[in-house]
């Protein structure tokens, strides 16, 4: 099982993909010119594709910019062992003033949680932006802890949008089922806390990884808006009904007395507090519809309201910008999610917003390694989401279409060497987010969100009715076909061919989204070549989806034998002789051979010729 770091809680069990068994034949054979003499000479491109390979890649020397300036900056203030900061980071700058020792002891009282607490004082100290991010020696969270049972997430009653409308992917927008509760040290879960505003299973989860006690155990107050009060001394989670002033959601943590209103040692023994409302987004383990591959994506619409009720800074002595801050997060995963049992499959990073940070009131783009999973981390920070801060303690909604930022950070990422077997966005998909506080300073801070919601749209089905045609003519681009059991040494097509090798059993290549209606199209033609792979395993089988069913099936496939000498043929199925092939059709996937040997196939074309 593939599972991130536990204080997050964004687990991610493999699927396996059903193996296909033969099938009667309906296929006609034509045969093709050419020869595959050269599938394994066939020239290999570098390891990190230039990033304008892609249609959608950001202008590299933005990204760059972006990646050298920010790469330590200290307005990334990641938290947790889950981010360490490469330790080749500048120190701070020696000639920077020192603080106050004589400043007025703080007050050992906790500081009230009234609204009306005044607002940052604008009088604290700048930060020094080369000041150095987080330390990583905070300890890492126990990986072991288990996950949520997928049972205790139900997929929710309300049918899917229709076809072409925006589509949510959070489940339970308001928070009105609840919490399971996570215990702070070992991310077991607990308990559950629920306003009782709606029936089920809640759907999503609080992390509070580094706290005293357990938010779980306290007892709830009701307020006169109906809103549902959980605190202790440490912290408080409140849920109020949908249009009330309390709602959806308010986090608060009080680090002052988290810390005993002393600043934790660089070498503490123990993370500093969190608290953050998780879930899962795409399977397995989703409460709601799922991601579609980037690839198939036209928009990917993130808005919420959000306000900043309080954030007592607290400093005092011993206070270090580059390690005491209070910010609000937002991380999601950009995973590759597409073929189970292939390499890469599960691998992941990190995409970010952040809606406050105490020490920079419009944080910008920051782009940095996480020593900790190996993953980029990749964060838009405020700015692209509105044009003001949540510093004037008001409503600001904060809205943006993340699509172009999340494939911008997977070029980052490629560019950089990070997710090394697939360059192919139609292979990642949103796969988990969490959302909350990470506070390793004094603040005492609230802030409340409404109207939470992550929708995408999807592309228009190309070309409705008429030829659909796949020839694979630019270098590198795959065309939204996803390559699965089979090696890619070339990191995609190259003149005009796809080659790959196909080591063991079976091979297989996936189509983006296609809806196209069934009784529309007469045939699938299949232009490749089998580079002498065992005889035994050559036969070609198509298999496909649909919309009542996604999944693919044996009930809905057709197989036909193919040669293996290497050359180049034809291979044409015959649709309207195939009568599971009806309605709309989802995907369509290509088996080239049962299994190989370590040689190569080679794709030319794929058509679907209309009636």
């Amino acid at each position: 099982m593939f599972q991130l770091r536990c204080n997050l809680c964004l687990r991610f069990v493999l699927l396996f993909a059903s193996c296909a068994s033969p099938d009667e034949p309906s296929a006609i054979i034509s045969d093709a010119e050419g020869d595959i003499s050269a599938l394994n000479d066939a020239p290999s491109a570098s390891d990190s594709a230039p990033l304008a390979d892609f249609e959608w890649a950001a202008d590299a020397a933005m990204i760059e910019d972006a990646m050298s300036i920010k790469e330590d900056a200290s307005d990334l203030l990641i938290i947790d062992a889950l981010f360490p900061i490469d330790d080749a980071a500048p120190p701070i700058d020696d000639a920077a003033p020192p603080i106050d020792d004589a400043a007025p002891p703080i007050d050992d009282a906790a500081p009230p949680i009234d609204d009306a607490a005044p607002p940052i004082d604008d009088a604290a100290p700048p930060i020094d932006d080369a000041a150095p991010p987080i330390d990583d020696a905070a300890p890492p969270i126990d990986d072991a802890a288990p996950p949520i049972d997928d049972a205790a997430l139900p997929i929710d009653d309300a049918a899917p949008p229709e076809e072409g409308n925006p589509i949510e992917l959070l489940a339970d927008r308001h928070f009105s089922r609840g919490f399971h509760v996570k215990d702070p040290v070992s991310g077991d879960v607990t308990g559950v806390i629920t306003p009782g505003f709606a029936q089920g299973a809640p759907l999503w989860q609080i992390g509070q990884w580094g706290s005293a006690t357990n938010i779980g155990d306290s007892a709830s107050t009701t307020l006169a808006s109906g809103a549902v009060r959980w605190e202790d001394a440490y912290g408080a989670v409140t849920v109020g009904p949908p249009g009330s002033e309390e709602a959806d959601l308010s986090l608060y943590v009080n680090a002052y007395e988290e810390y005993g209103g002393v600043y934790r040692a660089r070498d503490a023994a123990v993370t500093w507090p969190h608290l953050l409302g998780e879930q899962r987004i795409s399977p397995p383990g989703n409460a709601g519809p799922g991601c579609p591959p980037l690839s198939t994506l036209s928009s990917l619409r993130f808005s919420v309201d959000a306000r900043l009720h309080f954030d007592h800074r607290n400093i005092g002595v011993g206070y270090d910008p580059s390690r005491h801050a209070g910010h609000y997060l937002m991380y999601f995963t950009v995973q590759n999610l597409a073929v189970p049992n292939t390499p890469g499959y599960g691998d992941y990073l990190w995409f970010g917003l952040t809606l406050y940070d105490d020490r920079d009131e419009m944080p910008g783009l920051a782009v940095s390694g996480d020593d900790a999973t190996g993953k980029l981390i990749y964060n838009i920070g405020l700015a692209p989401l509105s044009n003001a801060s949540l510093n004037d303690n008001a409503w600001h909604t904060l809205e943006e279409d993340l699509l172009p930022h999340v494939l911008r950070a997977l070029d980052a990422a490629w560019a950089r060497g990070y997710l090394p077997h697939s360059q192919d966005p139609t292979d990642y998909r949103i796969g988990g987010m969490n959302l909350g506080w990470e506070i390793p300073g004094l603040n005492a801070a609230e802030l409340q969100i409404r109207d939470i919601s992550l929708t995408y749209t999807a592309q228009s089905a190309p070309n409705p009715g008429g030829e659909l045609r796949y020839d694979f003519n630019v270098d590198g681009e795959r065309e939204g076909w996803s390559a699965g059991n089979m090696d890619d040494p070339n990191h995609g097509p190259v003149e005009g061919r796809w080659i790959l090798s196909v080591p063991g059993q079976d091979p297989m290549l996936t189509s983006p989204a296609l809806q196209l209606e069934a009784a529309d199209y007469s045939s699938l033609s299949v232009t490749m070549a089998n580079d002498h792979n065992p005889a035994e395993g050559s036969r070609m089988q198509i298999f496909w989806s649909v919309a009542s069913d996604p999944g693919f099936s044996e009930g809905r496939s057709a197989w036909i034998n193919i040669g293996n000498g290497g050359g180049w043929a034809t291979y044409t199925f015959d649709l309207t002789a195939l009568p599971a092939w009806s309605g709309v059709i989802n995907r369509v996937r290509v088996d080239p051979i049962m299994y190989g040997d370590g040689h190569s196939v080679g794709f030319d074309s794929i058509v679907f010729t209309p009636l």
